[in-house]
């Protein structure tokens, strides 16, 4: 109960320090006509953003889910967030082995010793919901393959460990973000910030169910079957359950990591166009995403052979999306849309999707607007 309101008075402190910010930069710039709103932002985006790493660190949870988010959207939030948070990507401080190790045996309902034939205590990776270290088993899982001379010798593996108490956190954390928005929405009428919590609450305990993570791996994988620049690793089930994942091992480059791409002799651009390649593939063909792209959960391998292009490693896949037929459609059209420039197909493609606009609220003035539309690009071209 403690912890659950320092959770709440923390969040909210912030969340109105920040808030109220922002109103006071503004109110000045107009009633005053102060000549520094842009540094005085500048420096509250900087205080702001440093003040929601401390408090994610500080409490987790869905706080870090937050602020990875954050960080990886530099087309939404200034550039002060993106240096601060970025960091929450692969810089959160783990919890303690001791903790992690009980947890292991517990899932796995024997020693550690009996599993693992090394474990490495300090994590790899460090992240909102688990942490993941590196092992070796002690006899490979069952059709895994061996190393270089064909004897069942052990499989390098990464480990996944929820940590415990985390959907109690969670479960709270949800709480408090739907009383903040409620709050900020009475105060900023044209905020609608229900679809993002719907989309929050549902998508968080799919996040938290790894059986239902390794399912989503080993279907991206399958789809990606017949392509061998895309790398997704294979589940070990026989030592996963829903709080531990133990899956293939795999060395890679950080794909934000310039310095090291540059240094392995990996072409940028090839990368770049690979992602694409990889997102429009699954979008287009195969209906199902992987919905969680943060720099994070994508590492990318030199070319295994001359004239060979890099690969790509995707990670982390509780966050699957499925879209149907119609979707897919609307989508492609919306995309042909806007290459083209076509404005009025524009809107009818957002609002095909099921976007709703005040703007557009009925077909008449739908078509109105595309008639606008049309007047407005003929005379202006």
């Amino acid at each position: 109960m403690e912890d659950r309101l320092a959770r709440f008075l923390g969040t909210t402190a912030l969340a109105a320090r920040v808030y109220l910010g922002y109103k006071a930069i503004t109110l000045a710039e107009k009633r005053l006509r102060i000549g520094d709103a842009a540094e005085r932002r500048s420096r509250h985006h900087t205080g702001s953003a440093r003040r929601l790493y401390e408090l994610a660190v500080r409490r987790q949870g869905l706080l870090i889910k937050f602020g990875q988010i954050i960080g990886s959207r530099p087309d939404l939030v200034p550039d002060e967030y993106i240096g601060v948070l970025s960091r929450l990507q692969d810089q959160v401080p783990p919890r303690p082995f001791a903790v992690m190790k009980r947890r292991i045996e517990l899932q796995l309902e024997r020693p550690l010793s009996d599993v693992f034939a090394e474990f490495d205590e300090k994590p790899i990776a460090a992240a909102s919901l688990a942490q993941v270290h590196r092992a070796r088993l002690k006899r490979p899982a069952a059709g895994w393959r061996s190393t270089e001379d064909g004897a069942w010798d052990g499989v390098d593996v990464a480990v996944k460990v929820q940590y415990p108490g985390i959907q109690n956190v969670v479960e709270n954390d949800l709480r408090n973000i739907r009383f903040l928005l409620r709050i900020l929405q009475r105060f900023e009428k044209n905020l609608d910030f229900t679809p993002l919590v719907e989309e929050i609450s549902h998508n968080v305990p799919l996040e938290l169910d790894f059986i239902n993570e390794g399912h989503n791996a080993e279907m991206i994988a399958k789809n990606f079957g017949r392509r061998d620049d895309i790398i997704v690793p294979k589940i070990a089930w026989e030592y996963s359950t829903r709080r531990v994942l133990v899956m293939e091992y795999l060395e890679g480059i950080k794909i934000t990591d310039l310095a090291g791409l540059e240094r392995a002799g990996i072409d940028r651009q090839a990368v770049a166009q690979l992602v694409i390649d990889a997102y429009c593939e699954q979008l287009y063909l195969h209906g199902m995403f992987h919905a969680d792209p943060h720099p994070g959960n994508l590492f990318v391998q030199p070319p295994s052979r001359p004239g060979e292009g890099p690969k790509l490693i995707m990670l982390d896949f509780g966050l699957c999306r499925q879209l149907d037929d119609r979707f897919r459609l609307g989508y492609a059209r919306l995309v042909n849309a806007m290459l083209s420039w076509n404005v009025a197909d524009m809107v009818q493609a957002f609002l095909d999707l099921g976007v709703k606009s005040r703007f557009f609220s009925n077909r008449d003035r739908i078509r109105s607007r595309k008639r606008m539309f049309r007047r407005s690009f003929s005379t202006t071209f």
